[in-house]
């Protein structure tokens, strides 16, 4: 069986508004959206918790990118991992790092990331795999660097990855590159 993605043409109004929302906003529609469109009510109230999640806030959204980006790797989201290394770029992730991120045991990482992005990925890592294991020290460790508003934010950030992760890879959400065939 496969799901297919919810096309403008095939979308009830409601949806279709959205779809031209995001147009205008950021010039195309994701097939993550479009799976999501199976039930609006849900496609309008991920958006809007997406936003907020995402925003340049407290934590800057470059932070925000590193630690959803790992949590998709993590996780093996290749849906999110594409979507995530490009907007990881966009906010100043570099292709080494992204690759470091990849790696089992994070050996590279401590040449390549600062003490608080470590500190972040460790927190990510734990919080994606073994949430009830989070204990006071590893708050402490974070709040070395940032607020509690900013863990906070974190810990949001690693809650909507693992989320859209579980989403994506259960609806088999089409992977862009597994799509299309690469530029020559």
């Amino acid at each position: 069986m496969r799901i297919q993605p919810v096309e403008k043409d095939e979308a009830p109004d409601v949806v279709r508004r959205i779809y031209e929302a995001l147009e205008q906003r950021a010039g195309s529609v994701s097939d993550f959206t479009k799976m999501l469109a199976h039930k609006p009510e849900v496609l309008r109230a991920f958006n809007q918790l997406f936003a907020a999640v995402m925003a340049e806030d407290t934590l800057p959204r470059r932070l925000k990118e590193l630690a959803f980006l790992r949590v998709s790797i993590l996780n093996g989201c290749a849906y999110c991992v594409h979507s995530h290394t490009a907007s990881g770029k966009r906010r100043g992730l570099t292709d080494e790092q992204i690759a470091a991120l990849k790696e089992p045991g994070a050996e590279r990482q401590k040449d390549l990331f600062t003490a608080e992005e470590r500190a972040i990925l460790r927190f990510a890592d734990l919080l994606r795999s073994y949430p009830g294991n989070i204990t006071p020290e590893d708050l402490d460790a974070l709040a070395a660097y940032r607020s509690e508003e900013q863990i906070i934010a974190l810990v949001l950030t690693v809650a909507t990855a693992s989320w859209t992760n579980i989403v994506n890879d259960g609806l088999q959400t089409p992977v862009p590159h597994a799509r299309q065939p690469l530029p020559a």
